[in-house]
């Protein structure tokens, strides 16, 4: 189930990045269209089944997920589905994405921003095998 959604666009169909806060049990995803404009943000249970049925409704996403403890399974789940994952050191982020109010709403939306405007060009597709 989803925890809480904020739809900004119904056009879910220009989706292009997704920028992935993770933590224990709960991921913050925003959901960004061509040019790294915000079209969704939702909040979803770390449940195997609710993130498939989730991402399985998006064609090729190019993911960014802040490097964490544990996101191993959510890498191989999303590149089984088709997605390109990308790990996000938080560091380096924290350096480009200097924020005064840190949320795991901004924090998504960051990574997401960051990706689509090419920042996050840089970073090596995640590796979990």
């Amino acid at each position: 189930m989803k925890k809480h959604t904020q739809e900004l666009s119904k056009d879910l169909a220009n989706a292009k990045f997704a920028g992935i806060d993770f933590h224990k049990r709960t991921s913050v995803v925003a959901i960004g269209d061509t040019h790294g404009g915000l079209i969704q943000q939702v909040t979803l249970i770390n449940e195997e089944r609710i993130i498939r049925e989730y991402f399985q409704g998006f064609v090729g996403l190019e993911c960014v997920i802040e490097s964490c403890r544990g996101y191993e399974w959510l890498v191989e789940l999303l590149e089984e589905l088709g997605h390109t994952v990308h790990m996000g050191d938080s560091r380096s982020i924290k350096l480009i994405a200097v924020t005064r109010c840190k949320t795991d709403k901004i924090d998504s939306k960051i990574l997401m921003e960051l990706l689509g405007q090419a920042v996050l060009a840089y970073m090596l597709p995640a590796v979990c095998h």
